[in-house]
């Protein structure tokens, strides 16, 4: 993963992996957003093993997509 800095308290990067979440989260990351939606393709990964990895690395929760925070 490549986090590109786009301000002070902002980065964004490629996809990540549920296995990462704890890396991220190390790497200092406050938060994570998920902005793909679940069973978009077998190959991608669903929006709640992504949630499940995210609050095991200790992470509250993320926002599904298209829903107001």
């Amino acid at each position: 993963m490549q986090p590109k800095r786009i301000g002070a308290s902002l980065s964004v990067a490629a996809q990540i992996t549920a296995n990462a979440m704890a890396s991220i989260a190390t790497a200092g990351c406050k938060s994570v957003m998920c902005d793909r939606p679940g069973d978009e393709g077998a190959e991608q990964r669903g929006f709640a093993e992504m949630e499940a990895a995210a609050q095991a690395a200790g992470y509250s929760g993320m926002t599904p997509p298209g829903t107001a925070w």
